[in-house]
C-alpha cells in the first residue's frame, strides 16, 4: 500500500538529522522535517529586497486582531453620538521560540535572527553623500494558514519592530574563532523573538449585494402568464477564504421585505386584469344600489 504525500511526510522517524553534542554523543533533531516538510514555519520577507528568513514554529502566543474604527460626533439634542465608519484594521502578534539542537544550528539562528534586524530598514539609493530612501521596509509575513493572503502568500504589513530576548536558563554555545585575539564568541541555546505586523489588506473584504432574480408564472384570471419578479437579496463574502483559508458559505439569502413586480408588459397585464375586476365589482354595486334605491 503506497502513502500519500502527507502520510509520507508525516513519517519523521526516518526523517531525522543526527547531531554530535558537546560530550560527544549523538542524538536525532526531527523538528527539521517539522519545518521542511510539515511547512511548520514562520516566514519574513522583506518586501523591497526579496530577502526572506525562516525560523521553526515553536509558537509561545498568537493573537490576531480586528478593529472596526468609528469616529464619534455630538448631535444636539441627542443622547448618542453619531457613529461614523472608519475602516477596519487587522494587527498580529506573534512571539516564538528559537532553539538550537547544535551549535551548526545555534550559529544558523544567530545569522537569522541579524538578518531579520537588517529587515528593519529601507533600501536607500546614493552610494556617495546624502542617501535618500528608495523603498520602505515593509514586510510579508507568513505561517501556515493563519497568516496568509488569498494567493498564499505572507500578509503585506509593517512591523512595529521586534525584541530579541536570549534565554539565559537554557545557556549558550561559547567557541574561540581567534585565540591568539583571544575573540570569543558565545551563541544562545534559545532565544525568544515577539513582534507586531500592521496588516496592509491587499484584496476585498466586506460584503457584495447583489439582487437574484428569475422569471415567474403565475395565473391572471383565466390567463397563466410570466413576470419578472425580484425574489431575494443575495449578500456573499467578496473574499471566501479570508482570512484562515477556509472557504465560507458562498451566500447568504435574506429574504426581501416587498415581492415587486418589474416587468413593464405583465404589470399592465396585471393592472389591466385587476382595473377590469374593479370596473365588474363597482358595476355590480352600482346596480345593487340602483335596485336597493328603486326598491325604496
Amino acid at each position: 500500500m503506497t502513502m500519500n504525500w502527507w502520510e509520507s511526510a508525516q513519517n519523521w522517524i526516518s526523517d531525522k538529522r543526527t547531531f554530535t553534542g558537546l560530550t560527544g554523543g549523538t542524538f536525532a533533531d526531527q523538528t527539521d522535517a517539522l519545518m521542511e516538510r510539515g511547512g511548520q514555519y514562520i516566514s519574513f520577507t522583506h518586501v523591497p529586497t526579496g530577502v526572506e528568513v525562516r525560523f521553526k514554529a515553536f509558537l509561545k502566543s498568537f493573537n490576531d486582531s480586528y478593529k472596526p474604527n468609528w469616529q464619534s460626533s455630538k448631535g444636539y439634542g441627542r443622547m448618542d453620538a453619531i457613529q461614523t465608519y472608519d475602516g477596519t484594521t487587522r494587527s498580529i502578534q506573534i512571539a516564538f521560540d528559537v532553539p538550537a539542537a547544535s551549535i551548526k544550528e545555534a550559529k544558523s539562528n544567530l545569522q537569522k535572527v541579524s538578518r531579520f534586524a537588517q529587515m528593519m530598514y529601507p533600501v536607500f539609493d546614493g552610494s556617495l553623500g546624502a542617501q535618500t530612501i528608495k523603498s520602505p521596509p515593509f514586510i510579508r509575513m507568513r505561517f501556515m494558514n493563519w497568516a496568509q493572503n488569498h494567493n498564499l502568500d505572507g500578509l503585506l504589513g509593517t512591523l512595529s519592530g521586534f525584541s530579541f530576548a536570549p534565554n539565559m536558563n537554557s545557556g549558550v554555545f561559547q567557541t574561540a574563532a581567534n585565540k591568539e585575539e583571544k575573540k570569543y564568541t558565545m551563541y544562545p541555546k534559545m532565544f525568544t523573538i515577539s513582534t507586531t505586523l500592521t496588516v496592509i489588506h491587499e484584496n476585498r473584504l466586506g460584503w457584495e449585494k447583489t439582487i437574484v432574480e428569475g422569471n415567474k408564472r403565475a395565473k391572471v384570471g383565466l390567463k397563466t402568464t410570466t413576470f419578472y419578479q425580484k425574489e431575494n437579496e443575495l449578500f456573499k463574502p467578496q473574499t471566501p477564504t479570508f482570512p484562515y483559508g477556509e472557504t465560507t458559505a458562498a451566500s447568504q439569502i435574506v429574504a426581501t421585505s416587498e415581492k415587486q413586480i418589474t416587468d413593464e408588459k405583465t404589470n399592465k397585464e396585471l393592472m389591466k386584469s385587476n382595473q377590469n375586476k374593479i370596473t365588474e365589482t363597482r358595476q355590480s354595486l352600482s346596480k345593487n344600489t340602483s335596485i336597493s334605491f328603486n326598491i325604496k
